[in-house]
């Protein structure tokens, strides 16, 4: 019984000391909330635009995006995205699609540089898939699968306590495919769990390049 005693204030005492080195080092730590800018969140992004001209001239492309982000541990970042577009073109008489899937887990690290301005690069790497499907036929003509790796750079600014505004950069390379890509878009917070954003994105694949336009979903949790 003696030993029980003595065991258990032992413990809390443990448990008290642990906590509290928790505490104060969750508190010297750098927290998003300093800035105001989450980065743990789920997304969904949507959008649409032209192939090889401006944004608006033609409705060739089609994108849907998901993924999650994720404040891991002091400023350490942590991501994943999956991507599907759909361009289609035309060759001679006939009509294509072409179908590309992009998966990439992504580690990166969030530089707060000021009271509401952060820079955020993240190096990536993943799978990417591209189908080549004949329109008429709905027939696959071509299947090519690629080691992707890349690296994006996100400037972030928190303009009002509901408004964050951001422009992206990013590089993705392959033995058979390289593409350079750039984001503007701007997020409003609904709440504290959700934000609304419109963005622009253009893409510019070896010889080809896309202009998109499109809305975005987040949810904070």
């Amino acid at each position: 019984m003696i030993k029980r005693w003595i065991a258990f204030p032992c413990l809390l005492l443990l448990m008290s000391s642990h906590l509290h080195a928790q505490n104060t080092q969750e508190a010297t730590a750098p927290q998003s909330s300093q800035a105001g800018i989450n980065h743990d969140y789920f997304y969904a992004d949507l959008s649409s635009g032209s192939y090889d001209e401006n944004i608006g001239v033609n409705s060739n492309v089609t994108a849907l995006a998901v993924g999650f982000s994720a404040d891991y541990r002091e400023n350490w970042l942590l991501g994943f995205d999956y991507a599907a577009r759909f361009v289609h073109r035309d060759v001679g008489t006939q009509e294509f699609t072409n179908e590309y899937y992009v998966m990439q887990p992504a580690v990166g690290y969030r530089f707060p540089l000021a009271e509401k301005f952060e820079l955020a690069p993240r190096a990536k790497i993943g799978f990417k898939r591209l189908n080549i499907v004949e329109k008429d036929s709905d027939e696959r003509i071509q299947r090519e699968d690629d080691f992707i790796y890349g690296f994006d750079i996100k400037a972030i600014y928190r303009a009002t306590k509901k408004l964050e505004l951001a422009a992206i950069g990013e590089l993705v390379r392959s033995e058979s495919f390289d593409e350079n890509v750039l984001v503007i878009r701007g997020d409003y917070h609904l709440s504290k769990n959700f934000s609304l954003g419109a963005f622009y994105t253009h893409r510019d694949m070896n010889d080809n390049t896309t202009n998109e336009g499109g809305i975005a979903l987040r949810y904070y949790y």
